[in-house]
């Protein structure tokens, strides 16, 4: 059984990867959820604003998950934080995951010309509509708005503030990226530069899909996944991938 640790995009709990529960022990995979402070259940709780208050808490948080085989999949800012984790783990000399999964995810060095967290709330909500300019959410329920503002800005701080320097870019880590066809914003292009993080194996795979195809395809995506680690698994055994704790 290895444990797949979900991190989900700006503004999404942990509900963005229930389609998965049900379906993944099937497979062999125990989904971990995450739901990160100032949404769903932890509505109340201060959102993150730093990359490393955030990998701080996703260590106490997940102890048992980060100590036996895992794997990681991150969505949209998810892929940035769940790069970030395996990242400071391998700088750290920790377990690391048996593969690391980025989806819809642009590269954490890649510089940001028009960070959304600076931009006035007319900019952010313009530019936040491109990643999904047929369904935006607050075109459809407005009143959410200044409910979800404060919790958007806190996310894309702390992903565009997050920007690490070339030691320890590159990870001993089998790395596959899931990117949409239709996804304007972390276009295929954009993300096979993420072959730059890995000297190990490399993967991209295209989605027909917007941006937003996680939650447009969920069982899909989740089959892609269970391929992924079936691949790792059947190369190399999974104490090989994993460094002493």
């Amino acid at each position: 059984m290895i444990d797949l640790i979900c991190l989900p995009y700006a503004g999404g709990g942990a509900n963005v990867f229930r389609p998965w529960e049900k379906e993944a022990p099937r497979m062999g995979v125990r989904i971990h959820a995450v739901c990160p402070p100032g949404r769903e259940t932890r509505f109340n709780e201060t959102p993150f604003r730093e990359m490393d208050p955030m990998l701080d808490w996703l260590e106490a948080t997940l102890p048992d998950a980060l100590r036996r085989p895992y794997a990681l999949f991150g969505h949209s800012l998810g892929g940035c934080v769940a790069y970030a984790l395996a990242r400071r783990r391998f700088l750290e000399g920790r377990s690391l995951p048996v593969c690391l999964f980025v989806s819809a995810t642009l590269p954490a060095w890649r510089e940001r010309s028009h960070p959304l967290h600076r931009l006035d709330e007319a900019g952010m909500r313009e530019q936040l509509r491109a990643y999904d300019p047929h369904r935006f959410p607050f075109d459809q329920h407005p009143e959410l708005w200044e409910t979800f503002l404060p919790v958007l800005r806190a996310d894309f701080r702390l992903v565009e503030t997050y920007s690490p320097p070339e030691e320890g870019r590159t990870l001993p880590v089998p790395l596959v990226v899931l990117s949409g066809r239709q996804d304007s914003v972390a276009t295929p292009s954009a993300m096979s530069e993420w072959r730059q993080a890995t000297d190990v194996s490399f993967d991209q795979i295209l989605i027909d899909d917007g941006h937003f195809f996680v939650c447009d395809q969920p069982l899909a995506v989740l089959a892609t996944v269970e391929r992924g680690l079936l691949r790792v698994l059947e190369t190399s055994a999974v104490d090989e991938q994993i460094a002493p704790y």
